[in-house]
C-alpha cells in the first residue's frame, strides 16, 4: 500500500501499533516515514523524530543516509555536509 501511495490513516495507525515488535529496525521507521509523506504534506516536520530514530539505530546504514537527505530537504539545507558534520549539527 505504501509503494502504491494508497495508505489510509487506519493503515498508518496499524503500522504504528507494530512498533514494539520492530523497535530496533531502521527499515520499520523508514516505512513510517514514507507513510507520513503520503498522509501529511505540511506537517512532516512534526515527524522529524522518526528520521532521527533511523539515524540513531544505525548511523552508517543505508536508511540513515536516506533519513539525512530527508532532514536536509525539510530544513532546506545544503546536501554537501559530511555525515559527521550533519550529526554534529542535528544531534
Amino acid at each position: 500500500k505504501i509503494n502504491s501511495k494508497n495508505i489510509s490513516e487506519q493503515d498508518f495507525i496499524q503500522l504504528l501499533s507494530l512498533e514494539p515488535y520492530f523497535i530496533q529496525f531502521p527499515s520499520f521507521y523508514w516505512l513510517v516515514w514514507e507513510s507520513v509523506k503520503i498522509l501529511t504534506f505540511d506537517e512532516r516536520i512534526n515527524f522529524l523524530s522518526v528520521l532521527k530514530k533511523i539515524i540513531a539505530l544505525n548511523p552508517d546504514g543505508m536508511y540513515a543516509d536516506f533519513a539525512r537527505k530527508e532532514i536536509l530537504e525539510l530544513m532546506s539545507c545544503e546536501e554537501n555536509l559530511s555525515n559527521e558534520m550533519f550529526d554534529r549539527i542535528f544531534f
